[in-house]
């Protein structure tokens, strides 16, 4: 069985209560899975920095982080048939709430052919197929969290 540890850094793009997610466009609807922008972080490449250059790869050299949300550890196997063989895969996503120049019902362009854009309500994200499974729910909490006190007491 080959194991795989992946190391990601998200994006939560926000516009009131929409939230702005991905797909691969070649997947027909049924088929269709829902991710939150971003991607891997390369070797020697802090969260935040894989952020920002996913960003600009995918859809926008304007975004700046508001602040990191938290970090999702997700857990999943899953039959390859191409392989005849189960793949286990290991993720840590390092989320952050980015804002940059989006709103809500409006498209970014496609940069990557395997990347279409989609706006949602935050609380209809687990109605999709979103993944990694059970991260909507956890976006939701931590949306709602106040650090303020905390951040004053750095300042």
């Amino acid at each position: 069985m080959k194991q795989d540890i992946h190391v990601i850094s998200r994006a939560v793009i926000l516009d009131d209560d929409q939230i702005l997610i991905v797909y691969d466009p070649k997947w027909s609807i049924e088929q269709r899975y829902y991710y939150l922008p971003g991607g891997h972080i390369e070797h020697a490449e802090s969260a935040a920095d894989a952020m920002l250059r996913e960003l600009r790869e995918e859809i926008s050299d304007q975004c700046s982080i508001k602040r990191f949300l938290g970090c999702f550890e997700n857990d999943f196997s899953r039959e390859k048939p191409q392989y005849k063989k189960k793949c286990h895969n290991h993720e840590f996503n390092f989320l952050f709430w980015v804002e940059g120049p989006f709103k809500k019902g409006v498209i970014p362009e496609q940069k990557e052919p395997w990347v279409a854009f989609k706006w949602v309500a935050i609380t209809e994200l687990s109605t999709l197929n979103f993944l990694p499974s059970g991260m909507s729910a956890s976006i939701e909490k931590w949306l709602k969290k106040d650090y303020s006190e905390a951040l004053q007491a750095i300042d």
